[in-house]
């Protein structure tokens, strides 16, 4: 799962060696309103928990967070030009990671044009059968998969999504072949897995308190028990290959943000995620509050992409 630009300002040219360059002081920030760019709507995962984040943070630094939805790439770009000052952030998702792969001109490259801070929460997800497939485990659908190749088909929220590259990815791990089916969101495809429509989906694994009898969760793509689901199985414990799926968010500033910005953003976010409401909030949902060391996240991200683009390449899957 999961490049720190320089700085560039404009100077003064007093001489031709002496320079004043205005500088942002980590003491001093934030001296103004953050504004907190969320690229998705009102409602979803990520505004929720950035609205929790941004509350902790006004309190933490008795200035104001603000929560700006901006959905799509609009939004991202506006943060990618804004002034590197910190005072104007994106809340971003895995969705960062799996663009990047699946588009040849997403708009932004988050590796380069932004400086990952650190991550905030992490989220599992699940793989899903219908009821009529009859599967209760991972090993009953890689035997069927095996013995009739390309007769299974799995849904998801669209060419590209996390939920469709991951069960890309379990099938080169199983060695299996199926029909990919993509919807215009998770939740149509939620729904055609509830009709029988398609035979697998990889969800979020909440999905199993509406599942009403009409579709069977198999497995949580972990390498280890999630916390709130402790109850399922991990893919491998279910007869599968290792698949790490967890979902993430994360908070990233314009590249050329000063370090000393980044560390104490960082460190905010550290204490953020200990704070009783987040983790009350997390647990309610099946998260966990997530944090990483700047470098480490950065590190994670620009992996995350790698590991993508080469999926795509290897399964061909189309680039829009």
């Amino acid at each position: 799962m999961f490049r720190f630009a320089a700085r560039v300002v404009k100077c003064l040219t007093l001489t031709t060696v002496v320079f004043i360059c205005p500088t942002i002081s980590a003491q001093e920030y934030p001296a103004k309103p953050v504004t907190l760019v969320v690229p998705f709507a009102p409602g979803s995962l990520s505004d929720a928990t950035a609205r929790l984040y941004a509350q902790e943070l006004s309190n933490k630094f008795g200035q104001s967070f603000v929560v700006h939805n901006r959905p799509g790439v609009a939004g991202i770009r506006h943060v990618k030009t804004s002034a590197p000052d910190g005072l104007t952030l994106l809340w971003h998702s895995s969705a960062a990671t799996s663009t990047q792969a699946i588009l040849s001109d997403p708009g932004f490259d988050i590796r380069k044009d932004f400086i990952a801070v650190t991550t905030t929460l992490e989220a599992p997800l699940a793989v899903f059968a219908a009821k009529k497939t009859g599967f209760t485990t991972i090993e009953d659908v890689i035997e069927y998969a095996k013995k009739n190749p390309g007769k299974l088909n799995f849904g998801s929220a669209g060419v590209g999504t996390v939920t469709h590259l991951n069960m890309e990815l379990f099938m080169e791990r199983a060695g299996i072949t199926m029909v990919h089916v993509a919807y215009k969101g998770g939740s149509p495809a939620a729904t055609a897995l509830m009709a029988g429509e398609i035979d697998l989906l990889i969800y979020d694994p909440a999905f199993k308190t509406s599942l009403n009898d009409k579709a069977q969760l198999l497995a949580i793509l972990s390498t280890q028990r999630w916390p709130a689901y402790a109850d399922v199985p991990t893919i491998e414990e279910s007869g599968g290959p290792k698949v790490d799926a967890a979902v993430w968010n994360g908070i990233f500033a314009p590249a050329g943000t000063p370090e000393a910005v980044i560390s104490k953003l960082n460190e905010a976010i550290k204490e953020a995620a200990h704070a009783p409401a987040v983790i009350q909030y997390m647990e309610l949902n099946g998260y966990i509050p997530s944090w990483r060391e700047r470098k480490q996240f950065d590190n994670e991200v620009k992996a995350e992409v790698a590991q993508w683009q080469e999926l795509v390449r290897r399964a061909n899957v189309p680039i829009r």
